[in-house]
């Protein structure tokens, strides 16, 4: 498997979650082993942090269980390792950590850690606790593709979308709305959209995003299904019309 590969792909073409076990400790990583494969996990097993980011590489394990303390590359390193490929940027990383501080268990976090469990290991749940994180990345692994598939649909049809969180007046933008807005990117303020506006048009658009807000309706509202606007495409009199509508 190379570091391109897809770990969606690589989980669904075997028939059992697969674990990158990381331990110098024989005996530990003996009975984590023997722990996880009665609940039918299959695992593959690293002494030492160099060796677990080759293996991962090779294998791409559906979640990794990263001791911290190792020889050559310690747990910190192999795990800031394994997420700048790109098969580990999303990959459950449990760390396992003696050391029970603040100072280590946020290094743990600042290293890429999903989460993190103390020693010695209760090897009764750890395959319970392994499982939840398996199933949970699966999810958002889901989401992932279903947002990828809306990104690309839109792209084709050229549509975009946002949303405005009016408690606290955050808005996000999906990345059409730049494409189609021709701007460079889009920050979580309302002046991203009032900046695309024809200054002609940014008093009326303020007054009914601010009637939207207080009075709670749809904007535009239903007397103007859509709400022709004049886009600014690059602060200059290079100006186009477009049409946009947001859902209540």
């Amino acid at each position: 498997m190379t570091d391109t590969e897809s770990p969606v792909h690589a989980s669904a073409s075997r028939n059992a979650p697969l674990v990158l076990l990381v331990d110098d400790d024989l005996t530990s990583q003996l009975m984590a082993t023997e722990a996880l494969e009665a609940e039918g996990f299959e695992v593959v097993s690293a002494d030492d942090g160099v060796q677990a980011v080759e293996l991962f590489q090779q294998h791409l394990p559906d979640i990794v269980v990263l001791d911290v303390i190792m020889p050559h590359m310690d747990g910190y390193g192999a795990c800031e390792a394994i997420r700048s490929t790109s098969a580990g940027e999303h990959v459950p990383v449990l760390m396992v950590t003696g050391l029970n501080d603040i100072e280590s268990i946020t290094k743990a976090y600042e290293s890429g850690a999903t989460d993190f469990v103390t020693k010695p290991i209760n090897f009764f749940t750890l395959p319970y606790r392994v499982r939840y994180m398996v199933r949970a990345q699966a999810t958002a692994d889901e989401l992932r593709e279903s947002q990828a598939k809306l990104d690309k649909a839109q792209r084709i049809a050229k549509l975009g979308h946002w949303e405005w969180q009016t408690l606290d007046n955050h808005w996000t933008w999906s990345q059409e709305c730049s494409s189609l807005l021709t701007v460079a990117s889009l920050d979580s303020t309302q002046q991203s959209l009032l900046h695309c506006i024809h200054h002609n048009d940014q008093v009326l658009v303020s007054n009914l995003l601010a009637r939207a807000k207080k009075d709670r309706q749809r904007f535009p509202p239903p007397s103007e299904p859509a709400l022709l606007m004049t886009i600014n495409a690059h602060e200059s009199y290079n100006w186009k019309q477009s049409r946009i509508q947001v859902a209540p």
